[in-house]
């Protein structure tokens, strides 16, 4: 039996969602595979020599059954109708550096606070980076969050 043609170019037959990338490195770091993780987030590079993650990063296909690729087409990426791949990967790969990799997730409100401490993720994990997120702006003036191997 043949599947359907989908014509949508984030979800279907001929497109992908941009931000799972970037979630999944998330998700394997929280589950203490850090390595792994930043084994593929090194190698995630070779694929952005096209451009973000997105959605329509689509494979050219037939529109009527069989629907089967165009193998002599490239694969493409679209910018209109639903799609903001740029946005959307550059925004979810920054979200995974940022609350991943140092470990600061603010709060959505900040309320009165005296500290910072509270918007780290496990302060006292190990972390394979090794980095300064500088300029912070917060509540409580500029903040910076060191993140190393140790």
């Amino acid at each position: 039996k043949t599947q359907p043609f989908v014509a949508r170019p984030d979800h279907g037959t001929t497109g992908a969602y941009s931000a799972w990338p970037a979630l999944a490195l998330e998700a394997l770091c929280r589950m203490g595979e850090w390595e792994f993780a930043t084994e593929l987030f090194h190698n995630f590079s070779v694929a952005t020599l096209e451009g973000p993650f997105g959605q329509a990063h689509g494979i050219p296909q037939q529109q009527t059954s069989p629907y089967t690729p165009l193998d002599s087409e490239p694969v493409f990426k679209t910018t209109g109708g639903v799609n903001r791949y740029f946005e959307d990967n550059g925004g979810s790969f920054m979200d995974t550096i940022i609350r991943t990799y140092f470990g600061y997730e603010p709060p959505f409100f900040w309320g009165s606070l005296s500290s910072l401490k509270h918007t780290l993720i496990d302060p006292h994990i190990v972390r394979p980076l090794k980095g300064v997120l500088k300029n912070i702006n917060t509540p409580l003036g500029l903040a910076a969050i060191t993140s190393n191997e140790t």
